[in-house]
């Protein structure tokens, strides 16, 4: 049910607002004004999100964009805020889990949305930047992977999406069958982090590619990363973009450059 409400009733939701609003400016240009978007910017427009009123929660889009927000800043400081909030709204019992399945639906269509008017990726940087990313499989929703993707992408990089697993398993098989430099897991709020390490250990073991690196992201990282454990990955980060420089730095590391 989740599934056809993501990729079914959520487009044809979202496509009754889209609009074409003028493009964040690249990675050159201006950043967002400090400070970002607030707590009640968030709650704000999670609200929206939750009523669908997707032209007021747009309209808050268009705002930190005009002022200069790149795709990766909307993504780190206003889009996973908010399926944050949400995910803690369904935990607390505010909110039935079809209630957040469309809300992260929407989140995911204002993602795409950003995705089309923030312009071309940057070009594939080689090879040896490539990544294999997917939920961990206690995640029942594709948002988080959805975001780690786009921001990816537009930093060059090679990424092949698994999205949901429902085992270490899937994840055994690909890279058994490909050579990837880097997994990227996503590891949501609410996720147990049990059998993690488990799961994180047979991907080293199965990959056909020796030097795998293995990164973990989401907002389970953050605020105190060194405070989490790991589970044998070789880094954790709490946002996407956060956890594209982690990659670049796992990578330099690997090759030498530093």
């Amino acid at each position: 049910m989740a599934s056809v409400i993501e990729e079914d009733v959520i487009p044809r939701l979202v496509m009754a607002h889209r609009r074409t609003i003028a493009a964040p400016n690249g990675r050159g240009g201006p950043r967002l004004v400090e400070p970002g978007p607030t707590t009640s910017d968030v709650e704000t427009f999670g609200q929206f999100i939750l009523n669908n009123d997707m032209e007021r929660a747009l309209s808050i889009v268009d705002t930190w964009c005009a002022n200069g927000a790149s795709l990766e800043d909307v993504c780190a400081g206003l889009l996973q805020p908010s399926a944050s909030l949400l995910e803690s709204y369904c935990a607390g019992d505010a909110i039935d889990f079809a209630d957040l399945t469309l809300g992260l639906g929407r989140l995911q269509w204002v993602l795409h949305d950003l995705e089309r008017i923030c312009g071309d990726d940057a070009p594939l940087c080689g090879l040896d930047r490539r990544i294999l990313l997917a939920a961990v499989p206690a995640e029942r929703h594709t948002f988080g992977v959805s975001m780690l993707s786009a921001v990816f992408h537009r930093a060059g990089w090679d990424v092949t999406d698994a999205l949901l697993i429902e085992s270490f398993e899937s994840l055994v098989g690909m890279v058994r069958a490909e050579s990837y430099p880097m997994v990227g897991l996503w590891v949501g709020g609410g996720c147990r982090m049990s059998g993690l390490a488990d799961g994180i250990d047979a991907v080293r073991r199965s990959s056909i590619n020796p030097d795998v690196k293995v990164l973990m992201a989401g907002p389970v990282f953050g605020g105190n990363p060194s405070g989490v454990a790991t589970k044998g990955a070789d880094a954790v980060a709490d946002t996407a973009p956060a956890a594209v420089h982690q990659a670049e730095r796992l990578l330099d590391r690997a090759l030498g450059r530093h």
